[in-house]
């Protein structure tokens, strides 16, 4: 029964392998591969033992093991990026120049005036202010408090995305690899009972049956080199980008560690209720009417404050008299600025002391430019709206995430039917679903045979690690299983 070649397989997600498509030289299409040929010679023992742990359902023995190396040693290495880092430090300086605010303060001035250049008056002063109410206090300590909650979400967030993708390289990496070695050995198997041509005037004489075998031949070529250029391109990219050595990874099998990231998808509303976008987009929403309350909120501040003064003249010649007066005070001081949209600026403010009460106004225009204007009127109506947009737009991407693990599912399904068919047709002793699994983990002994068992476990395998791949993206996007969420949001 003769059977289609594999023309390919899903394509990766993102930046995962790609495999190529393979063709005899001189670059056309390859026929269709014909029925193996039979007892020929006997393929290597090598081959059954790298088949057989490429995809045995069921090889790994804890799910969580090598999973949880891997994420202990991503922690190890993970740096928060520079992103982050700029926002902490944003939100450290305005923290402390708002706890500044708060504390005492202390300023000391000294002048000297040169008069006439025959004496000099000395003034000599140390003021000191003691905040004692902010009316503002409060919606700040509200407002920082939101904002570095979202600071720690946003970082958590940004980990896990890194620590999901970190993940995904090796997983493709231990695919690579034992795809290459699987291919590698079937080659030589293969080669020991066909010699393929060289060159393309060889295979320009070859009869339709070798045409075929060159077809098959050229497939897990093109198999091998796929796998070895992107296993070289995720070893690079894994120390490049993630700063991991690939000394310190222990490589797990491919089917313990896709089995331990593969995990059923949530429903819609399930994902909504946990993504992490969900809660940042109410993070800022609660951060912008906490910014409103502030910017309504008049910057009315009363303190105690006191004062120590010198004034005196000393004498250019010795011998002179030199006269002086020392002056202290103390009293409440309130200070009302006006508000920040006026077309004026200025401050209204009020002394009281042992001596009296004063009362000063300070104006000044044009007034200077502030980042407390109000925002719209209407801005808790638009904030409802952009929280709609936001929901929506993640319900979509959500949408298009299930829909793409499904996807991926049904390829999945159709490699695996596939290989269960190549089972069914050239294996012995094959009469059920369960038998043709079985059959198909072990090792075929015609090398021709082999080579199609190793294309087509080649295909489950792309198929299955795509499916993984769609399963950490929607972790990702839910914040849910073990790589959806950073238990502790690394600070910078």
């Amino acid at each position: 029964m003769a059977r289609r070649p594999l023309s390919g397989e899903p394509a990766a997600l993102r930046s995962g392998p790609r495999r190529p498509r393979a063709g005899p030289p001189g670059g056309r299409a390859a026929p269709a591969t014909p029925r193996p040929r039979r007892g020929r010679c006997g393929a290597g023992r090598a081959l059954a033992a790298l088949t057989l742990a490429l995809l045995a359902p069921g090889a790994a023995a804890a799910h969580g093991s090598a999973l949880d190396r891997l994420l202990t040693l991503f922690a190890a290495h993970y740096a928060p990026t520079a992103l982050v880092t700029q926002h902490a430090r944003d939100l450290e300086f305005a923290a402390a120049s708002h706890e500044l605010a708060l504390l005492p303060r202390f300023d000391l001035t000294e002048s000297v005036n040169w008069r006439e250049f025959s004496s000099l008056d000395l003034s000599l002063a140390l003021s000191a202010s003691v905040p004692l109410y902010r009316l503002r206090a409060e919606p700040e300590a509200a407002l920082f408090a939101a904002r570095r909650s979202s600071l720690a979400e946003f970082s958590a967030a940004t980990a896990a995305s890194a620590r999901a993708e970190f993940v995904r390289d090796v997983l493709y990496l231990t695919l690579v690899t034992e795809l290459e070695t699987a291919a590698e050995t079937a080659l030589v198997e293969f080669e020991r009972y066909w010699q393929p041509p060289s060159t393309l005037d060889e295979a320009f004489v070859l009869d339709p049956a070798e045409r075929e075998l060159l077809a098959v031949h050229q497939e897990v070529v093109a198999l091998a080199r796929f796998a070895m250029a992107n296993a070289d391109e995720l070893r690079r990219r894994i120390e490049r980008l993630h700063g991991v050595p690939l000394g310190a990874i222990d490589l797990p099998g491919f089917a313990e560690l896709r089995s331990a990231v593969t995990v059923n998808p949530p429903t819609v509303a399930a994902c909504l209720a946990t993504a992490p976008e969900s809660a940042a987009a109410a993070a800022l929403r609660v951060q912008r009417t906490l910014e409103r309350a502030l910017d309504s909120t008049a910057n009315v501040e009363v303190g105690l404050v006191a004062h120590v003064d010198y004034r005196g003249r000393l004498p250019y010649q010795a011998g002179a008299p030199a006269d002086g007066a020392f002056g202290a005070g103390i009293g409440l001081q309130a200070r009302i600025p006006l508000p920040d949209h006026w077309p004026v600026s200025g401050e209204v403010a009020g002394l009281v002391d042992p001596k009296g009460a004063e009362q000063t106004l300070r104006l000044s225009w044009p007034a200077a430019l502030t980042t407390g204007a109000p925002g719209p009127s209407d801005g808790a109506q638009q904030d409802d709206r952009e929280l709609a947009d936001s929901t929506e737009y993640l319900t979509g991407r959500v949408t298009a995430l299930l829909r793409a693990y499904e996807s991926a599912a049904r390829d999945v399904e159709a490699a695996e039917l596939t290989l269960l068919w190549l089972a069914r047709d050239y294996l012995p002793g094959v009469d059920g679903i369960e038998a043709a699994r079985a059959a198909a983990r072990t090792a075929a002994q015609d090398p021709v045979l082999a080579m199609h068992v190793v294309n087509a476990r080649a295909a489950l395998a792309l198929a299955e690690a795509e499916l993984a791949g769609a399963a950490l993206e929607l972790q990702i996007a839910c914040g849910t299983g073990d790589l959806g969420a950073w238990p502790d949001a690394p600070g910078p």
